[in-house]
């Protein structure tokens, strides 16, 4: 997960406009609350779908994405960063 949490922050930093990018699919405020978890790697996999989403929630406030969210399933969503033109 880790390496692909680098893959992820490296591309949400050089999305250029009108470029979009799926940073995450799931439940995100379901699966990045690690108190939820006592599996140490489900605990760390939690904590880093956090700093994911504090990456992304980053970029937004410095007003460089929209972000967005699509239903994938009942449960499930496709979390998305459109960088901004």
């Amino acid at each position: 997960m880790k390496t692909d949490y680098n893959e992820a922050i490296a591309r949400l930093r050089t999305l250029k406009p009108g470029e979009t990018f799926v940073y995450f699919t799931g439940e995100l405020s379901r699966d990045a609350d690690s108190d939820r978890f006592k599996n140490a790697e489900r605990k760390a996999r939690a904590l880093t779908v956090r700093e994911l989403a504090d990456a992304a929630y980053a970029q937004y406030k410095m007003g460089r994405f929209h972000l967005l969210q699509r239903r994938v399933d009942k449960k499930k969503f496709d979390y998305i960063a459109v960088a901004k033109k």
